[in-house]
């Protein structure tokens, strides 16, 4: 049976619009046009809507009213709220309202209908309760019946990895985890250990120090002592980091440590054959890698977990009896989607948090006071897309504010006291 969705909107082509997309994707639609029409199909259909779609300026009532209504006759019922123009203030009294999806007109409607079936599988979970009571050590938060602690387990995706390393658990060659450099892969590998009952001692982590094979083999061959088998844990997401894959892989087929098995998690951007495609691999290491691969779902798939996700980086290392919670609002602004998060920066937020206050709870205020300053890096480097093109930038500014000002390209190096090569270097490419 197909979902139904209820759409309120008194601009009849938006109207139409919603209509279409929804329906072309499979929905059930019933389309009304005031606060009032919309209230009486309640009354007629009641439990059998399964989602709301609802302007925010409507005839006769608010879209914030008119959601409040429709929560106080049906708790937990999905809504998403859509309009021209919303300020902060209303983003968040809508979502302290309840409601679990805002978005500004025009719409993406991909992210739209992403929204919609996220919520219906919410509601069809019951997962409409609060994560903040978590304190951020998982354990036996889910009911997979193993420990698991890099997501919350309350998402189709993140259950769905949970199993998928579970099955997987007692690999003994290589795993291959594709997926984007912002999860935390130390924290997977520690979950496999765990289910596996062996302990986190046996994973050597390979950090971007390394240079060569023996450096490697030196610091693997000291944690290994009195270790019949270890596990290897290469980040390869971005390509520029290869060579520590090409170096874990010289040691573990020239058998280096003969004494101890070696096993390998191998963290990758994308799939084996798409790395060959690609020429980013060779066919030599296209052997190596093996096809044993699973997808780690990235943070926007699983949206709904970044209060549990920043909650548990935020008290994980606290020794004293007091945790940090979050107060509902922010719950819900973090769940909305409408801070752009990412699982390691997420971590850098909450050591942000961290050092402004002091165990309790986070509110609002607080939690944006932190995200603005980790985006102030961000936005110093706008388009200039890495720290270094930015300041790239920057000297080229001064080295052209020097020859303006000097008006003698001889003097310029001199002036600022850099090597001639970098001066005439910078006139060539003025030229």
């Amino acid at each position: 049976m197909s979902n139904r969705v209820l759409i309120v909107d008194d601009d009849s082509d938006f109207n139409t619009l919603l209509t279409d997309v929804y329906r072309q994707a499979g929905y059930e639609v019933i389309s009304c046009f005031s606060a009032e029409e919309g209230f009486q199909e309640f009354q007629n259909k009641d439990e059998s809507i399964d989602v709301l779609v609802t302007d925010q300026r409507l005839p006769g009532a608010s879209g914030s009213e008119f959601a409040k209504e429709v929560l106080q006759r049906l708790p937990g019922l999905p809504i998403i709220m859509v309009s021209g123009h919303l300020e902060s203030d209303t983003v968040r009294e809508l979502i302290e309202t309840g409601v679990g999806g805002v978005f500004a007109k025009p719409l993406n409607v991909f992210q739209l209908l992403k929204k919609t079936q996220q919520l219906i599988e919410k509601k069809q979970q019951g997962l409409f309760v609060s994560i903040k009571k978590k304190s951020g050590v998982a354990g036996s938060s889910h009911s997979l019946g193993f420990r698991f602690t890099t997501f919350a387990c309350v998402t189709a995706a993140s259950i769905e990895f949970a199993k998928a390393l579970f099955s997987k658990k007692n690999f003994t060659t290589n795993l291959l985890l594709i997926g984007s450099s912002d999860c935390d892969y130390e924290l997977v590998c520690r979950d496999l250990l765990a289910m596996e009952e062996k302990d986190s001692d046996s994973l050597f982590v390979v950090s971007d120090e390394y240079k060569d094979a023996d450096g490697l083999l030196k610091d693997l061959t000291v944690t290994a002592q009195g270790k019949s088998e270890m596990t290897i844990l290469v980040s390869a997401v971005d390509v520029s980091s290869m060579h520590l894959l090409n170096l874990v892989k010289q040691v573990v087929v020239e058998k280096m440590l003969p004494d101890c098995d070696l096993r390998c998690v191998i963290a990758l951007d994308r799939g084996v054959d798409n790395l060959l495609d690609d020429e980013v691999i060779d066919e030599d290491t296209y052997i190596f890698l093996g096809t044993t691969e699973i997808k780690v779902p990235a943070l926007t798939e699983i949206v709904e977990e970044s209060p549990f996700l920043l909650l548990q980086y935020l008290n994980s290392s606290l020794d004293g009896d007091k945790i940090y919670t979050l107060s509902d609002s922010l719950e819900q602004e973090m769940v909305s989607g409408i801070y752009s998060l990412e699982m390691l920066p997420l971590k850098n937020l909450a050591g942000n948090i961290g050092k402004m206050i002091s165990p309790g709870e986070i509110d609002s205020e607080t939690f944006k006071a932190a995200y603005d300053g980790r985006l102030t890096m961000v936005q110093m480097v706008g388009n200039s897309g890495t720290l270094k093109d930015m300041l790239r930038e920057k000297r080229d500014e001064i080295l052209k504010a020097v020859l303006v000002l000097s008006g003698n390209p001889d003097t310029g190096a001199e002036a600022l006291a850099c090597s001639s090569g970098l001066w005439n270097g910078f006139l060539e490419d003025e030229q």
